[in-house]
């Protein structure tokens, strides 16, 4: 079973993970996180973070092991110069599949209209060339990579 966890900004600029609360309007949002003793979580934390800054975890890993959250920028790695290509890659959660979004529509799997399949399909597609993918950013601490 995939593990359902989340993540969001505060307004401090600190990543914190756990789970996700709204207020009843949306307005606001808090992340909470537990803390385990003996696999029981006993205590926990929680922190206003910026509502559009929450973002799903995948259940899935680059690489690095690092794992990939919804509005993560992808890059293509080459596992023989171990260079970052500029094919970017955003990952966004469309009609419930983790798809990524080619956002400089530089990437030869473009399927024509800027998605790439699924998170999955995508890794497995890539192994076959060389190819593996990484964590580079995310939207919200460096929006100027979308536009690169």
């Amino acid at each position: 079973m995939r593990e359902i966890k989340f993540r969001g900004k505060t307004f401090n600029g600190r990543w914190v993970y756990g789970t996700v609360v709204y207020s009843d309007d949306k307005t606001r949002a808090f992340i909470v996180e537990f803390l385990e003793d003996n696999n029981q979580k006993t205590e926990y934390s929680y922190y206003e973070v910026i509502p559009k800054t929450v973002g799903q975890y995948t259940g899935l890993k680059d690489k690095n092991g690092v794992e990939i959250y919804d509005d993560d920028i992808l890059g293509i790695i080459d596992d023989t110069t171990f260079k970052i290509n500029k094919c970017l890659h955003i990952v966004e959660f469309i009609k419930d599949r983790w798809f990524l979004v080619d956002i400089n529509q530089k990437s030869p799997f473009n399927r024509g209209n800027g998605l790439y399949s699924d998170l999955k399909d995508f890794s497995e597609d890539f192994e076959p060339y060389g190819l593996t993918f990484g964590v580079i950013s995310n939207i919200h601490d460096n929006p100027e990579l979308i536009n690169a």
